[in-house]
């Protein structure tokens, strides 16, 4: 595991970065999901990741994906009763300042949840990250956790014939 980082939260507040998870050497769209499919393929902006506390993502670039629809894909395998978690992506022109492009509703059940990300709105962005926080509405004991992961996953446009 390599050692914690801290990150900034939009209010200056200062949060971990979980960082131990090797990131990528090359852009999101490398190549296609399966040879010669032409598929795009899917990449996990965040594996499968199991916390107590809010933080940030690895950083990855977009490389041919800048601009594009993409569809993110957050599964939440676990997470306490009486507990919500919100993810949020972020995105960045230099890897210095960060801004929020987009947010899930806010889990508090265990699921897979899809949300599309039009980056045609926003062509400048270079590098994606995820966010999260955990909350607890509920008194006492146990301790607030959940685990969930993010994949994205560029969306080709179709056009149907018109009759």
């Amino acid at each position: 595991m390599t050692e914690k980082k801290s990150a900034r939260r939009s209010d200056g507040a200062s949060m971990p970065v979980h960082d131990d998870v090797a990131r990528p050497s090359y852009p999101l769209w490398v190549g296609s999901g399966a040879r010669g499919s032409g598929n795009p393929m899917k990449v996990f902006l965040l594996p499968e990741t199991v916390t107590h506390e809010e933080g940030v993502g690895a950083e990855f670039a977009l490389g041919i994906g800048r601009g594009k629809l993409l569809l993110l894909t957050l599964g939440v395998t676990q997470i306490t009763q009486e507990a919500s978690l919100d993810v949020s992506i972020w995105g960045s022109v230099d890897q210095e300042h960060w801004r929020q492009l987009i947010s899930y509703p806010q889990k508090v059940y265990c699921g897979t949840y899809l949300l599309m990300l039009d980056l045609s709105h926003h062509s400048e962005v270079c590098w994606l990250r995820a966010q999260w926080r955990l909350s607890r509405w509920g008194a006492g004991e146990p301790a607030v956790f959940a685990g969930f992961h993010l994949s994205v996953q560029e969306v080709k446009a179709r056009m149907g014939a018109t009759a």
